[in-house]
């Protein structure tokens, strides 16, 4: 127990950093209100350039909540952000910690209108955080992209209607999911066929290729996870 190296094989969904997305119907079972939790893993191509933000996910329809990852010009290093509209204004929390690119890195964000604060989260670590006095958030009738203008691959997306705290953040950072209540979008992003990948939260919100985006080369990587301690 405690830090443990470990093998991790990672599939997902290739983007060219042009035009390449995948796209999600609009449902009901996606409008959002209240909370909310987006978890993904991206893995940023060493060879990208530009002072640009590369979109991991977002309201396709509204840009009023997105997902995304700042190239800082640093030597491939990168920075998450989160933004949202909310009914006391616009909420923006980066990521204090920066990811360097040709690797996969585990990025969640969090909105609980109940505590007021939007939490980032990089590789099972709070990384951010953002305080506001909003009563609720809400997005309905809007799709979802993922992956617009990003240079690389992202794998294993999940999207819930509640806050994850930080103990459920650091369990799925290293494969653990005990509790998968108000889950409402899960992408394994495994196919390697086909221009679709299966939502596997029981919502049926499948996702589609769209302009060229592939299946990613399936890789294995060596990681740092972080495992609980029994008492």
């Amino acid at each position: 127990q405690g830090n443990t190296g470990d093998a991790r094989a990672f599939d997902g969904i290739s983007f060219d950093g042009v035009d390449d997305n995948v796209e999600v119907a609009s449902t009901a079972s996606l409008n959002i209100s209240d909370y909310l939790t987006i978890e993904t893993w991206v893995n940023i191509d060493a060879s990208a350039t530009g002072d640009n933000f590369f979109t991991l996910f977002k309201m396709a329809s509204n840009e009023g909540l997105n997902l995304s990852v700042q190239d800082l010009g640093e030597d491939g290093n990168y920075r998450f952000r989160m933004e949202a509209d909310t009914d006391a204004g616009r909420l923006r929390v980066d990521s204090e910690s920066v990811m360097a690119a040709g690797s996969w890195h585990h990025l969640v964000g969090v909105i609980d209108s109940v505590t007021n604060t939007a939490s980032v989260y990089v590789d099972g670590v709070k990384s951010g955080r953002f305080d506001i006095d909003f009563d609720n958030i809400e997005f309905t009738n809007s799709a979802i992209q993922l992956g617009d203008k990003l240079p690389g691959s992202m794998d294993e997306t999940r999207m819930y209607h509640r806050a994850l705290g930080d103990a459920e953040v650091v369990e799925h950072y290293n494969n653990i999911f005990i509790n998968n209540r108000e889950l409402a979008l899960y992408l394994p992003m495994d196919e390697h066929q086909y221009d679709i990948t299966r939502d596997l939260s029981g919502n049926a919100n499948n996702g589609v290729l769209a302009n060229g985006a592939d299946w990613a080369t399936s890789s294995t990587e060596e990681s740092e996870f972080l495992f609980h301690v029994d008492n």
